[in-house]
């Protein structure tokens, strides 16, 4: 028979922790989790239905819920114990059953004492020490114990937390939440309520909640029609149903709205590479521009020359927008300057004549 402890998949891990004195609203979020870890390990007792829930839970309490006990079966000892005469068949099933119970009150004890490890991490010790046994430690404490004992000890509801509660209805949503948030923080604040016999009445949870939506102006129009409604058809169910389904539009409204504004922001913008990558067109009877030209094939470094060694004429300079205004009188001029060659001797070449642009007079550049 395997002692390995078996993988306990709670759906809580770890327990939301109390910073400081718990509260009600702390001990509420601690139980409910707890709860939640126990109910998710099956367990035939109490109904099947729920787990080991029953192991957290008073019996009064699992009662209401189920209306079964739920009871563990007793410890069967070190060794199964055969009845006299028991044949081999007898002998296998009560091996069989034995393991059984073992296994269950061993997986029992598991969850007990890992649910209780969970709840010591998540409250400060200072506010379990009176539970806590000067050798034994926790050892004894169960988890039911341990919750009754903060419920008792600091979930008291004052005045003040009743105002509290009451108050924060008006603080509960913002429209850049998802409003199933909500109705699930409206839940607890109704279930704080009740629990100090303050409860919120689903009339005056309507208006409080009707008052904040009022307040965002995200649903003006659905705040309006529910003014209009027949006081019979007022029900929390069809408050909470109206205005999600308003929410729905309103978010449906934003994605468009994102949608159309970068759309047309996109047709608006010239792309970057467009804009400098792209030279101006040449009209077609001009040649390419730059001009080719062939420099001289001998030549040591001095100052800069510039010889024609081809007799054809240059054509003329296209003309460029921004750059000259009309379009420039052809003059012919010569460019002639003696090179040097390699054996620092001068030659004389031939000057020919090139056409380079040249303006009117009284015209300069613009």
């Amino acid at each position: 028979m395997s002692s390995t402890a078996p993988t306990l998949a709670f759906p809580h891990p770890v327990l939301t922790k109390i910073i400081g004195q718990p509260s009600n609203t702390s001990i509420t979020v601690l139980t409910r989790e707890i709860y939640a870890n126990a109910h998710a390990i099956p367990s035939l007792r109490g109904g099947g239905a729920h787990g080991h829930l029953g192991m957290v839970m008073s019996d009064a309490a699992y009662q209401l819920l189920t209306t079964v006990a739920f009871t563990l079966p007793n410890h069967p000892g070190a060794n199964p114990n055969h009845p006299s005469g028991a044949t081999s068949t007898q002998i296998q099933e009560s091996i069989r059953a034995f393991n059984s119970v073992i296994s269950e009150l061993s997986l029992a004890t598991t969850i007990c004492e890992e649910l209780k490890k969970q709840l010591i991490l998540a409250v400060d010790q200072l506010y379990l020490a009176a539970l806590k046994d000067p050798i034994f430690g926790f050892a004894t404490v169960t988890v039911i114990d341990m919750i009754n004992h903060l419920s008792t000890t600091y979930g008291t509801l004052t005045c003040s937390d009743f105002e509290k509660n009451w108050a924060s209805i008006s603080s509960l949503w913002t429209p850049n939440e998802p409003i199933e948030l909500l109705w699930e923080r409206l839940r607890e604040v109704c279930c704080i309520a009740t629990a100090g016999n303050d409860t919120i009445s689903d009339t005056a949870a309507i208006n409080l909640t009707h008052l904040l939506f009022e307040s965002t102006g995200v649903f003006t129009h659905a705040c309006d029609n529910w003014l209009t409604l027949a006081a019979a058809n007022c029900t929390f169910t069809e408050f909470q149903s109206t205005f999600t389904a308003a929410n729905k539009e309103h978010l449906q409204r934003l994605t468009t709205s994102k949608a159309e504004f970068h759309s047309a922001n996109a047709a608006a913008t010239v792309p970057l590479a467009s804009a400098t990558t792209h030279a101006p067109q040449l009209p077609s009877s001009h040649p390419a521009w730059p001009l080719p030209m062939t420099a001289p094939t001998s030549f040591i470094a001095g100052p800069m020359v510039l010889v024609s060694t081809k007799t054809t004429p240059v054509p003329p300079v296209p003309s460029l927008p921004m750059v000259i205004a009309k379009q420039p009188q052809l003059k012919t001029c010569v460019a002639a300057t003696t090179p040097l060659c390699q054996d620092g001797t001068t030659q004389n070449p031939t000057p020919h004549p090139i056409q380079l642009p040249m303006l009117p007079e009284g015209e300069g550049s613009r």
